[in-house]
């Protein structure tokens, strides 16, 4: 029995059957994921072919198939069921992930042997007629443009591919190769999911154009219009960009704002980008998932919230922001952002997560929002006493802000992010805890800095940059010249006569959760004219964006002075 073929990958599958949602359910089991979205054409092949061989008692499954079911988390109950059923698998990871920006390991580029964006494989799996006791996993793989992937594909044959044997490990059971040795370093870390009592995602609002806005004013406005009974439906959709769907119309929605009226109260900061902060409307009437569970805890507040990043496609660009109140699901580049809140408050009288809800009293008593066993294990490491507001005074005592600075040190050491890269690539990322009490000071020190940078807290943060050139400050066309290039230092070009000079090279490439900063905010602002503040606003990101920089160097050198990695 030979299973072959080129499933389509979909992820948005109409065959929902209820005999191939059955079978597809065995991948499903036991993953203790908030979503899992294992539902893709290909996946549903993959199962039925397995299903079929099985019946069989004997065969092949020969697939060309998206290549995501290698190494994403999500898939590793699925990796297992195929490894129960087959004693040998061997997968050629063709990559060309245009979504991952794969680059081919020598830095040449990488193309895909299709015309999509998702990577793909060649899976060849084997059920003998009588099994062997554990199943045998190879792994190759081919990188460059598509001619020379295609000229490589023609000229060999399974035999003569040059496999490497796996031995996949839990909890993921990875069909990509791993350090072993490495790989039970960092799985000794503690995932940033098990270091926090609550799991939510950030919001998304599927209408960024009707209900995200510069300012309140302009928010205001927006919806202003939206609820204006003058204005046609749709000539409102054209707006703003806005469909129905998932049982939220137009029209419903105007006469539900109309009958509610626009409250100020839920006109809120949100953090949408890193270093830009815009207003957000935080209703359900207009925000399709407003993540009403985390309300309580962040709406109106100055709660700091860790976003980190699964799967991160580049974890040297970061992989975690910090941030005060609402966050955006696409803060880090992606969205598969989860979002963490260091304090937890009640609601103060009625239970349900409806807009009035939020009128809570400021005064309330926070309490940490940390995972007991987490805090315990920390303790027992390094001697301090827990003390559940605050930083604590990290000499003998370390609270919740205390502890979310030493995580974020660690997630923006550049020798983390590097030493760990494929496994970051994978999951969320695991934190260690150093024994070292001094190093763990240091660390604190140096995240306390970093995340009031991030934040834009620093009151003694001061412009490295000029904007010489008078004009009418209107965004057209962002481009940088380095320095040498008709002028001593880097110069941001916002149109063709102006520019904010004194930008280094290495501050314009840099990249926060995955954005290049410096390009991104601007470019977000094309065709805008950009005020005082806006102005100002841009050179003390480029400061912050300099000692950033500064600060990762500096806490890879701590790690170093005392013994480097692992640092537990």
């Amino acid at each position: 029995m030979v299973v072959l073929g080129n499933p389509p990958y979909s992820n948005s599958s109409q065959n929902r059957g209820e005999w191939i949602s059955e079978l597809v359910a065995d991948y499903k089991r036991g993953l203790g994921e908030r979503k899992v979205n294992l539902d893709d054409d290909y996946v549903k092949f993959i199962r039925f072919g397995q299903w079929r061989i099985d019946h069989t008692g004997s065969g092949v499954l020969a697939f060309v198939t998206n290549h995501a079911f290698l190494d994403n988390p999500t898939f590793r109950q699925m990796r297992r069921c195929l490894m129960a059923s087959f004693d040998h698998l061997s997968v050629l990871d063709l990559h060309g992930d245009s979504r991952r920006g794969e680059i081919s390991p020598d830095g040449s580029k990488d193309e895909n042997v299709f015309d999509i964006q998702q990577g793909v494989s060649i899976s060849l799996v084997v059920r003998h007629e009588h099994p062997k006791e554990a199943s045998q996993v190879r792994f190759s793989e081919l990188w460059g443009d598509r001619t020379s992937k295609y000229a490589r594909l023609l000229d060999s044959f399974c035999e003569s591919t040059d496999w490497q044997a796996l031995q996949p490990r839990e909890p993921h059971l990875l069909f990509t190769p791993q350090d072993d040795e490495l790989s039970e370093e960092y799985l000794r870390g503690t995932p940033v999911t098990e270091m926090f009592g609550e799991y939510t995602t950030a919001i998304q609002t599927a209408r960024d154009s009707l209900v995200i806005a510069f300012s309140a004013e302009e928010l205001r406005a927006k919806l202003g219009a939206f609820a204006d009974v003058t204005i046609p439906n749709e000539a409102i959709r054209a707006r703003y960009g806005v469909t129905d769907g998932r049982g939220w119309t137009v029209r419903e929605a105007r006469r539900m704002l109309r009958d509610a009226g626009i409250r100020p109260l839920l006109m809120m900061p949100y953090s949408y980008r890193p270093y830009d902060q815009r207003a957000i409307y935080y209703s359900p009437i207009v925000v399709a998932w407003p993540r009403t569970q985390i309300a309580q805890h962040v709406a109106g507040r100055s709660n700091l919230v860790l976003l980190c990043t699964r799967n991160s496609n580049n974890p040297a660009a970061g992989v975690a922001l910090v941030s005060r109140g609402l966050a955006d699901k696409r803060l880090l580049a992606g969205s598969r952002g989860e979002a963490k809140f260091l304090y937890l408050y009640k609601w103060p009288s009625r239970t349900d997560a409806q807009p009035n809800a939020l009128e809570v009293a400021k005064n309330e008593s926070a309490v940490p929002n940390l995972n007991p066993a987490f805090v315990q294990s920390l303790v027992q490491a390094t001697g301090f006493h827990f003390v559940s507001q605050g930083l604590g005074d990290c000499r003998e005592a370390i609270g919740p802000e205390g502890i979310l600075n030493y995580v974020f040190a660690v997630l923006s050491s550049p020798s983390y992010r590097g030493r760990y890269a494929d496994f970051l690539k994978s999951d969320f990322p695991r934190i260690p805890i150093t024994s070292h009490r001094e190093l763990f000071r240091e660390l604190c020190r140096l995240g306390a800095r970093l995340v009031t940078l991030h934040l834009m807290e620093a009151a003694d943060l001061a412009p490295v940059t000029t904007y010489p050139v008078p004009g009418d400050n209107r965004v057209e066309k962002v481009r940088y010249t380095e320095p040498g290039q008709g002028a001593e230092q880097g110069r941001v070009w916002i149109n063709a006569t102006q520019y904010f000079e004194g930008v280094p090279p290495e501050v314009w490439e840099f990249h926060v959760g995955g954005y290049q900063v410096c390009a991104k905010w601007l470019k977000d602002r094309k065709g805008r004219q950009l005020s005082y503040d806006d102005l100002t606003h841009y050179q003390y990101v480029v400061a912050a964006l300099a000692e950033t920089i500064s600060l990762m160097r500096e806490i890879d050198g701590v790690i170093e002075a005392h013994g480097a990695w692992p640092i537990a």
